[in-house]
């Protein structure tokens, strides 16, 4: 189906940062570095994507504003099919956004054994040391929200739930306030409540930020390679207040980081856009700078092999099978199967709270 499609967007993720263990790096293998090159630029597009505002991005807007309880079951009951569609896309691309945090960081602890090229496409091109700098700062794998409680003896009754009160007994009008909470990411990628007491303990995901720029930081090649000038160095400047020593509890080699910052705040750089000469770099004598193409990219993109075209047309062909002999018939909230498996899973028999998604990852 197509939502099949949208879900093998993510498998790819977990085959690479499983077979990420091996550290097998393709230096000096043209066609492994090409494969590395392609992944390189997708992992910076997915960086760049975390790193933009929310009210810019509707992913990270869905994910950091959920709608509350009522308002959420209203919604599922309305909407109509293709709504299920693109907010099933819109979760996707999130969630294959962090997953892609966790190569951007395997690439960067490996970025020694790379070639000159993708070297100098990691720290020239895309600049991933500055990409990190705002998911430390805006975390997209955190949020916060206002929920409703009821405060009336023996009830409780919270945005986010199945939007049901459990009242002890009695007539008497439910009392209901508001409160805000805070909630991460989990390591099963699932929003959970994090008390004000943990907020500084370190999850899975925000640990991968800060051991790419670990790596990057300490990295003789990189300190060789990457021209330092006055913005890059007011951008990593802002680095410095979030190593605080819960986090170099956590993680000690965050001191390294430390210790380069407070070098790099007395050390005198270049002015904006004239940073050093990085060795890196693929520039001739003659100022001629040769930058490659991500073909690979290109090819799906523009068509130009025989190939893609045919795989093309089948997805297109699949997609459009699918729409009208599945999606334009059915939706999740009027799904009896769906409703049976939840009411099986979930227990109760008051019918079906929520509306049942077809895969997560």
């Amino acid at each position: 189906s197509l939502l099949n499609l949208i879900f093998y967007r993510g498998i790819p993720h977990g085959l690479l940062d499983g077979g990420s263990a091996g550290g097998n790096a393709s230096k000096g293998n043209p066609s492994g570095d090409e494969a590395l090159l392609s992944l390189v630029d997708y992992c910076a597009r997915q960086l760049i994507f975390l790193g933009s505002p929310s009210d810019s991005n509707p992913s990270l807007q869905r994910q950091k504003y959920p709608l509350a309880a009522a308002e959420l079951a209203s919604h599922l009951q309305t909407r109509s099919r293709l709504d299920e569609i693109r907010e099933t896309v819109l979760d996707s691309s999130y969630q294959t956004a962090v997953a892609s945090v966790a190569l951007a960081r395997y690439l960067c602890e490996h970025i020694e054994e790379m070639g000159p090229s993708i070297l100098s496409r990691m720290l020239e091109l895309h600049d991933f040391l500055l990409l990190f700098i705002p998911l430390v700062e805006e975390p997209p794998w955190t949020r916060r929200r206002l929920i409703t409680v009821n405060t009336s003896k023996g009830c409780c009754e919270r945005g986010g739930d199945d939007g049901q009160r459990h009242d002890s007994g009695g007539s008497e009008k439910p009392k209901t306030t508001t409160k805000m909470i805070w909630e991460k990411l989990n390591n099963q990628n699932e929003w959970e409540e994090t008390p004000p007491s943990s907020l500084l303990h370190l999850t899975k995901n925000e640990g991968q930020p800060w051991l790419a720029i670990y790596h990057l930081t300490t990295s003789p090649i990189c300190r060789e390679s990457y021209g330092l000038d006055e913005f890059r160095k007011s951008q990593l400047m802002r680095l410095r207040k979030y190593l605080n020593e819960a986090l170099l509890d956590q993680l000690p080699v965050m001191g390294e980081v430390a210790r380069y910052l407070d070098e790099l705040s007395i050390l005198g750089v270049p002015p904006s856009g004239q940073g050093s000469h990085r060795p890196s770099s693929s520039a001739s004598s003659s100022g001629l700078l040769l930058q490659r193409v991500d073909v690979v990219r290109e090819e799906i993109l523009r068509g130009r092999d025989s190939g893609w075209n045919r795989a093309n047309e089948f997805c297109e062909e699949v997609a459009r099978r699918q729409w009208e002999d599945v999606f334009c018939k059915v939706t999740d909230s009027r799904d009896n199967e769906l409703k049976r498996i939840a009411e099986e899973v979930y227990g109760g028999g008051g019918g079906l709270k929520y509306s049942v998604v077809y895969f997560q990852y």
